[in-house]
């Protein structure tokens, strides 16, 4: 969106979601996802606090620190927090373990590190979403239980397939190009389905607004 509006002006800002959903693993999504923000807290919290250049406790630290303030900084709620804490724990896990772990898989089952990165993903979204503790637990409960997968769950799937398909489509690069004239008008059309979506909607407030 700030892309967008900083073209209408004139002003071209560097991408900042570098398709996250293909990333191989937590660290290579944040790499990936919002790269501005991640590279501020680096920049002006993580590196300052003494990075990796301090021996490894010190560095958790620093990765636990860092991920409490990204939380924070989404808003003053509880569960943005957690939401930070959980990858602050994840980064950690990777950092010791996880990554030495995947450069060690067979390129036969390498590809496994993508869906599984993907479900740590969909999980920290859930943290994101619910500000209600006991909603999310329900939820996360739902989601490990199979529970998600009822009638009235399938049929939102299925009425929400075609938007579904389209954001598939559009978290992975393609190759291809379509001329522009054909990319012009498919980008006005979807703007136009995004404003007609928003406008059907109650009063949703800006999620920065919390504070």
């Amino acid at each position: 969106m700030a892309r967008g509006l900083g073209w209408m002006l004139g002003i071209r800002f560097r991408e900042n979601f570098l398709y996250p959903y293909t990333a191989r693993s937590v660290t290579d999504f944040w790499r990936r996802w919002h790269v501005t923000l991640s590279g501020w807290f680096r920049d002006y919290v993580y590196i300052p606090l003494g990075g990796n250049r301090r021996g490894l406790p010190r560095q958790m630290v620093n990765i636990l620190t860092v991920w409490g303030l990204t939380g924070l900084w989404h808003g003053a709620s509880w569960n943005f927090v957690v939401w930070g804490l959980y990858y602050a724990g994840l980064l950690i896990l990777e950092k010791l373990v996880l990554l030495k772990l995947y450069a060690r898989l067979p390129k036969a089952v390498a590809w496994l590190s993508r869906p599984m990165t993907l479900a740590l993903v969909l999980v920290g979204w859930a943290l994101f979403a619910f500000t209600d503790f006991a909603a999310m637990r329900a939820f996360l409960a739902g989601l490990a239980s199979g529970q998600l997968l009822s009638p009235v769950a399938g049929g939102l799937a299925k009425a929400f397939l075609p938007l579904f398909a389209v954001c598939a489509l559009a978290s992975v690069p393609w190759r291809f190009r379509l001329p522009r004239l054909a990319e012009d008008l498919l980008l006005s059309a979807l703007f136009l389905l995004c404003v007609a979506a928003l406008v059907s909607q109650g009063y949703n407030p800006f999620l920065y607004f919390r504070f």
